[in-house]
């Protein structure tokens, strides 16, 4: 926008002090299992993710890591 490397901006933030937020964002907190499995066989993971504001993919992982199987004959 101004013309200057990214780099540059972000070293005179760092030396100005102007603290900015990191690359990844805001981690959310996984939901226990038994919070999962409260909301995931009753909705599509679709509807599920929008529960927990997050997105299909991110719901997904949360499921595989907590081991609650993704099948339809589940719901």
């Amino acid at each position: 926008m101004f013309g200057f490397n990214d780099e540059t901006v972000r070293k005179k933030l760092h030396q100005c002090g102007i603290n900015r937020r990191n690359v990844g964002g805001v981690k959310i907190p996984v939901p226990s299992k038994e919070q999962l499995e409260a909301v995931y066989p009753k909705l599509s993971i679709k509807a599920a993710g929008k529960h927990f504001n997050v997105g299909q993919t991110l719901m997904l992982k949360w499921l595989s890591l907590r081991g609650i199987p993704t099948t339809k004959k589940h719901r």
